[in-house]
């Protein structure tokens, strides 16, 4: 029997519906070089052209027709087997990582999320790490899902923008009062302390520097958020952090958001998955998520 597979189904479908390479290719989260592979895999599977150029865009041959509905239907016995183990499935752990930022922000929310939505998760077993560590665990299949402060590219992975957490400039009251609108010159002779790199926080104070043409000074470097918020309270240090997750010391007045006059990029949030784990079983909840992180921006910008 000849061995087709899903990824060139999916891709030869969504051309015949699209009649487009490169908007496939962004549906499914792939370069269009992967696309055009596997579109010559099914062809020469099938000894036949299935697709053929017209005008700027592409459409199916005769062949390539008869060959579209037999794909569907496939695809609609797959669906129909995973709706039928969807009760089963749910039943399993979601196995889901997270980047600091976000799980200080409304891990509580988001685990409500995947209960509320389908397939219902009763269980969550979460991970927080580093974008990389996550990366590393996503792809030896050891989380189901990862949060991210960074897109994901490759065709063994899905990815999907959520939204975008606030950013400041944070310090205790003592720290640089009277300051209202913070300019490089005023960081000259306190210390930074900021994630260490590889990270989003340690490039948003790279990138806010480089916009004004200054040299980035001695950083000091901290593996937990969560211990920058509480050594920024305790001492004259200052640092980026999003806001959302300072809510707490906000209210209580130990730590205070100095306003920049010029803007700090936001930290943007995706949703990443395996190939494995499809992004269609969970579209209601990602669209939750999003809602979710709008909140977050919005209650603190």
């Amino acid at each position: 029997m000849k061995r087709y597979t899903i990824a060139q189904l999916k891709a030869f479908i969504s051309i015949g519906e699209t009649g487009s390479f490169s908007a496939t290719a962004d549906a499914l989260n792939v370069t269009q070089s992967t696309i055009s592979l596997r579109i010559s895999e099914l062809e020469a599977i099938l000894g036949l052209k299935l697709l053929k150029k017209a005008g700027r865009g592409t459409v199916l041959t005769e062949a390539g027709k008869v060959a579209k509905q037999y794909a569907e239907q496939a695809m609609a016995c797959f669906e129909k087997m995973e709706s039928a183990l969807g009760a089963s499935a749910s039943a399993k752990p979601l196995r889901l990582g997270s980047i600091e930022a976000v799980a200080l922000s409304g891990l509580p929310r988001i685990k409500k999320i995947f209960e509320q939505y389908p397939p219902h998760y009763q269980q969550t077993e979460f991970t927080v790490a580093t974008g990389s560590n996550l990366l590393t665990l996503l792809a030896g299949r050891r989380i189901d899902l990862a949060l991210l402060g960074e897109p994901i590219v490759g065709e063994d992975y899905w990815c999907e923008p959520l939204g975008e957490l606030v950013t400041s400039w944070v310090a205790s009251p003592a720290t640089l009062r009277g300051v209202e609108k913070l300019d490089h010159s005023h960081l000259k002779n306190l210390k930074i302390l900021t994630i260490q790199p590889p990270s989003r926080m340690h490039d948003i104070i790279q990138d806010w520097y480089a916009r004004a043409k200054l040299p980035v000074p001695h950083l000091d470097y901290c593996t937990s958020l969560a211990f920058i918020v509480r050594f920024l309270a305790e001492s004259d240090s200052v640092g980026v952090l999003p806001i959302s997750i300072i809510k707490n010391e906000l209210s209580a007045g130990v730590l205070r958001v100095i306003e920049a006059k010029d803007h700090l990029e936001r930290l943007p949030i995706y949703i990443a998955g395996h190939s494995t784990c499809h992004k269609g079983d969970i579209r209601e909840a990602i669209r939750a998520l999003g809602d979710v992180i709008d909140l977050m921006r919005t209650r603190h910008s």
